[in-house]
């Protein structure tokens, strides 16, 4: 698992559950995973995923960047409602598309998709201490 400060609160799976049939979406295991072990937060480390720095972890709940308040934020941004905003990288939103078999991408602000992974767990298995590119 990657290492990430400040933190919010643990999650229950009970929350877990709750989050799911607040957004209608099914997570992947390897994001349920990794948001009980940390519910947001920063890389403590310089953490990069090809080119592209991670600079936070989004919360599922607690604090002030939950996923939740992004989805307020980003309202129209995303091309469908089962979108799951995870992070933030580079000035771009990364994000889980629930109906597009899980794929990790990153979307800026100018409406500029690039895809980044098959799965989250491929994801999260590709981020590294410094950029690499393919």
């Amino acid at each position: 698992m990657i290492q990430l400060e400040e933190t919010q609160q643990k999650l229950t799976p009970q929350e877990i559950i709750e989050f799911e049939t607040e957004m209608n979406v099914k997570l992947p295991q390897s994001f349920i995973e990794q948001i009980m072990s940390s519910n947001g937060g920063y890389p403590v480390d310089d953490l990069y995923y090809m080119g592209y720095q991670i600079d936070e972890f989004f919360s599922i709940k607690y604090g002030d960047e939950t996923i939740s308040e992004q989805l307020k934020l980003l309202e129209g941004f995303f091309d469908n409602k089962k979108t799951i905003p995870f992070a933030d990288s580079n000035g771009g939103i990364i994000y889980i598309d629930t109906i597009d078999s899980n794929k990790v991408s990153i979307r800026y602000s100018d409406g500029q998709t690039d895809f980044l992974a098959d799965s989250f767990k491929k994801f999260i298995d590709g981020l590294r201490d410094e950029p690499y590119d393919f």
